[in-house]
């Protein structure tokens, strides 16, 4: 089955779970060796990665949500579809941070971080879904 039919059943799933906004996919379960079990969280993170200049979708981004720890015990990655969406489900509650990162584009941060540091940060409370973490690129330049 491919990846993105995977994710627009996850969107059905969360909006008959009764989660108030868009898109999720879905991130293997963890190591039980490797990490500690973590209660999961029922919110959900998710946005749109576009090319700062031509608006158009960002493919293939990887995308960082960051402390507190997520139910994998660390920060959760995840990549963009072709429509350039990205989404974290069973989110605890706190507050993350997101970071895009793509080879060709400088990196993009979710809104403002303090004194024009790149990063703002969105707190997530249980049961909530987070559905406009969306994020532009600027492509680098090349000679």
């Amino acid at each position: 089955m491919p990846l993105a039919h995977i994710r627009m059943c996850c969107v059905v799933a969360l909006a008959c779970a009764g989660l108030a906004h868009t898109t999720a996919s879905i991130q293997g379960p963890p190591s039980p060796q490797a990490r500690p079990a973590l209660s999961p969280g029922t919110g959900a993170v998710s946005g749109v990665i576009t090319d700062a200049t031509t608006h158009q979708p960002i493919e293939g981004v990887n995308i960082q949500l960051g402390p507190p720890p997520s139910r994998v015990g660390r920060m959760a990655n995840e990549f963009t579809d072709e429509r350039g969406r990205f989404a974290f489900i069973d989110v605890s509650p706190g507050t993350y941070f997101i970071n895009a990162i793509k080879a060709g584009y400088g990196d993009g941060h979710f809104a403002a971080g303090v004194l024009g540091a790149g990063g703002g940060s969105i707190t997530i409370a249980d049961g909530e879904w987070f559905s406009e973490a969306n994020i532009e690129m600027p492509r680098l330049g090349a000679i």
